[in-house]
């Protein structure tokens, strides 16, 4: 079974019960196992932009780069690249890790999803590419798997 290692993962032991029959449905006593799970949590990543009350923003995908383009709470356009993006989507509806604000930009560490493309071979080396999220307040929620992302404001 492939695992995936590096900084910031995080694993939590929980103990989960499971029972048995045998022969003529008399139970077998429970054994306990361990059962190791990732927790995805949500790192803070300072921006030369903010995401508060931001338009709606557009898409363009050419080659591997995603370009986003939207206009900030003061009306100032600001253009986001991602390089080499491996996954993208874009959701109206609202899902929220534990301290992770409707308005800002996170690393998604411990992500399934990232390591969803790494067991399936489609990233060979997990450390370089990251899940990041940003937060277009109600608008919706931008996620994106990348070896990172540049802005131009």
């Amino acid at each position: 079974m492939n695992t995936m290692t590096g900084a910031g993962y995080k694993r939590r032991i929980t103990r989960q019960k499971t029972a048995a029959t045998l022969g003529r449905g008399k139970p077998r006593p429970c054994s306990g196992r361990y059962v190791y799970e990732d927790m995805e949590e949500v790192h803070l990543i300072r921006t030369s932009f903010s995401l508060s009350d931001a338009e709606y923003p557009t898409f363009t995908k050419e080659g591997g780069v995603l370009t986003v383009r939207f206009e900030d709470w003061q009306e100032s356009a600001i253009e986001i690249y991602f390089g080499e993006v491996i996954a993208f989507k874009w959701q109206e509806c609202e899902q929220y890790l534990e301290n992770e604000k409707d308005d800002c930009c996170y690393q998604i560490l411990n992500s399934s999803w990232l390591k969803q493309h790494w067991e399936q071979g489609i990233i060979v080396d997990s450390e370089s590419y990251k899940h990041y999220r940003f937060n277009f307040n109600c608008n919706g929620q931008l996620e994106v798997i990348s070896n990172g992302f540049q802005t131009k404001t």
